[in-house]
């Protein structure tokens, strides 16, 4: 079974893994002349910004997502004009062509160009709303990628702070024994 974490948790998860405090500091493995004590603060500069891109790619999906709901809404208002509309012409094209003066003329001209203004607002809103559709599905994919190469640095600035506190320990436990 896989275990799967909303881009929310995932954030809430990393900045919480940076906020504790490891193990051992750097002030403790510097015994070494502070090559092991860089290699720690290295992992866990990478640990910081594996965090960092995690939470911004929680944050870029949030907002993918809030794209996707808008274009959505804005398809369904404009799908939802658009068939209005051509009832409306429907019912005016019955009507239409019995004018007997150009005054009436101009009213069914009129009743039309609203229909047609109306109906073409229907096809902007449903082509607004799937472009947002499309700029927040690439917003969630970049969100996504962003979150994967943060949760990899999260992982490589652990497992180097993790390998340098062992060495530091390790050296410890050897000079303990050489003494």
């Amino acid at each position: 079974m896989k275990l799967m974490l909303t881009p929310v948790a995932l954030a809430a998860l990393a900045s919480a893994a940076c906020a504790s405090e490891p193990a051992m500091t750097a002030v403790a493995i510097q015994a070494d002349g502070g090559a092991l004590s860089q290699t720690w603060e290295d992992g866990r500069k990478l640990e910081t910004k594996g965090a960092k891109l995690v939470s911004e790619g929680a944050a870029e999906i949030a907002s993918g997502e809030k794209k996707m709901r808008e274009g959505e809404a804005l398809v369904s208002d404009g799908q939802a004009m658009m068939t209005r509309e051509r009832a409306a012409y429907v019912s005016a094209a019955q009507s239409i062509g019995v004018a007997t003066t150009p005054k009436q003329l101009r009213a069914e001209i009129k009743t039309l160009k609203a229909i047609a203004e109306r109906w073409d607002n229907g096809q902007d809103k449903i082509e607004r709303g799937e472009k947002l559709i499309t700029e927040g599905e690439k917003q969630i994919a970049d969100g996504k990628a962003k979150q994967r190469k943060g949760e990899t640095l999260l992982a490589q600035g652990r497992d180097q702070m993790r390998g340098a506190e062992i060495r530091s320990v390790d050296a410890t436990i050897f000079d303990d024994r050489t003494q």
